[in-house]
């Protein structure tokens, strides 16, 4: 019985935000030299499912996306925000 574990791993950039990482996790070449620890390499299982959950974003998960408008003349930037939500 074999196990085929995929991963999608770029040189320089992250996967789109909407990409389904779910099958076959996408992740970058730096993020992996940053992020994954000795132990991540231990199994392809191991380093699959690391890929696919991202424990170091789950801090940031929990935050609203948005964006903030800057007028710099006649020209109108969006800025992508973040924003911690109300802990009611």
């Amino acid at each position: 019985m074999k196990n085929i574990f995929g991963v999608v791993i770029s040189a320089d950039a992250e996967p789109n935000d909407k990409y389904d990482h779910s099958i076959h996790p996408g992740i970058s070449l730096q993020t992996v030299i940053s992020r994954l620890q000795d132990s991540d390499y231990s199994s392809p299982q191991r380093f699959w499912q690391e890929c696919k959950d991202r424990i170091w974003m789950a801090g940031l998960n929990s935050y609203i996306e948005g964006y903030q408008s800057i007028n710099v003349g006649c020209v109108t930037y969006e800025l992508p925000t973040l924003e911690k939500p109300n802990d009611n």
